[in-house]
């Protein structure tokens, strides 16, 4: 990875403690963190390129923390895939996902030993403890800034996952300080985490002005194929503030918003989006979100939550409540001149058997709830459908469902 401060910033890996349960699993910090730190082009101005993870500050954060730190005249990002504003991945442990991935380590199979007789019940503290101490918990983000150079910032994925603050999330936190809990509410950082300047986002697949895609984490369900969704780590996007110069997203192929191109299990609360001109895919295309919800993913038995393989559903409430989304007290507005959202279908259109959707604010919305949310200086929504498809097209929502 390659990023303005940090190729990586990630947690350490605990392998040798994890052989077995005669071993008493002890809490402790394995994250790393950063906090006031800056990048600055200033008179040289920056341009991030790798063939995967790029970010104007990290390249890829793993169960990790950034407080305060901003990445400032950027003039662009790129890379193959994971190509971010500021980090071109946030997700959890590196040696779940990525060091999985490259076949770095075993964390995982040592994990996998341990998570059997744990998630029987009684063992609910161990198991906590197991998962904080293997990097089973997500990235977290608080007033971050990415400020892009006078004549706009521009980031572009060649393949897949472009955002102007994160390429890609996993169960993502941005901005919450505290979950809702029986006795307390929900608290957020009262600071923004913000993002201007922003001109243009560019992927064939997951394209937005603040991620190209967020979804939920499942670590149980990584670990452990048999036992579904039953625990999860939904991703939380709040107090986002994104100002686009004449910004514009465009997918190649799927998901484009100026928001967020996929959302999949999480919570959306206050975010706003300024300067949205246009927005293009083949299909999946929104101010706020391409789709938003459990949509097709879950039609093929399982969810690929992490990058890593299917995860088989035996559980459908459990399923139902690990990609469900909610949206509060969100505004996406257009250019003074109004915005266009284009789904153009896609080229094989006399073959394709893909419903089209395009919204001002959502695409496809599968089990989404919004409230006190609005779209505004939206000019055109379009939905060019396939042969013997229906294409839906809307000033607030393409297609609003509860699932398929």
């Amino acid at each position: 990875g390659a990023g303005g401060f940090a190729g990586i910033e990630r947690d350490a890996e605990i392998d040798s403690l994890l052989s077995g349960l005669g071993v008493e699993l002890i809490p402790f910090d394995i994250r790393s963190k950063q906090e006031e730190c800056q990048v600055r082009g200033n008179t040289v101005i920056i341009s991030i390129s790798a063939d995967s993870y790029a970010g104007g500050f990290n390249g890829i954060m793993a169960n990790s923390i950034s407080k305060g730190c901003r990445a400032e005249k950027i003039s662009s990002v790129s890379a193959k895939s994971y190509a971010g504003g500021f980090a071109g991945r946030a997700t959890i442990g590196y040696g779940i996902t990525i060091g999985k991935l490259d076949g770095s380590n075993n964390l995982l199979e040592s994990i996998t030993k341990l998570l059997g007789d744990l998630t029987a019940p009684g063992n609910e503290d161990k198991l906590n403890t197991l998962l904080a101490i293997s990097g089973l918990t997500p990235s977290e983000i608080y007033h971050c800034s990415v400020q892009g150079i006078d004549t706009g910032m521009s980031v572009t994925a060649e393949e897949k996952y472009a955002g102007g603050l994160i390429g890609q999330g996993d169960g993502t936190n941005i901005s919450r300080t505290r979950k809702a809990t029986a006795t307390q509410p929900e608290e957020m950082d009262q600071m923004p985490t913000t993002i201007s300047a922003l001109s243009k986002v560019t992927a064939k697949n997951y394209a937005g002005g603040i991620a190209g895609s967020i979804v939920t984490a499942n670590p149980i369900g990584v670990l452990n194929e048999t036992i579904g969704v039953g625990s999860y780590l939904p991703f939380y996007a709040g107090n986002i503030q994104l100002t686009g110069k004449d910004l514009t997203v465009t997918a190649t192929e799927k998901h484009a918003s100026a928001g967020f191109g996929l959302m999949l299990g999480g919570k959306v609360n206050k975010v706003t989006v300024q300067g949205m001109k246009k927005v293009t895919a083949q299909n999946f295309v929104g101010g706020l979100a391409g789709q938003a919800g459990s949509g097709s993913l879950a039609k093929t038995g399982g969810l690929d939550l992490l990058g890593l393989g299917l995860v088989k559903i035996n559980n459908v409430l459990s399923l139902a409540e690990g990609v469900n989304v909610k949206i509060e007290k969100t505004q996406i507005h257009g250019i003074a001149g109004g915005a266009v959202l284009d789904a153009t279908g896609t080229p094989n259109a006399s073959t394709s058997k893909e419903e089209v959707y395009a919204g001002g604010l959502l695409g496809e919305a599968d089990g989404v709830q919004v409230t006190d949310t609005i779209a505004s200086n939206i000019k055109e929504v379009k939905a060019n459908k396939n042969s013997g498809e229906a294409g839906y097209a809307g000033g607030f929502v393409g297609k609003s469902h509860t699932g398929k």
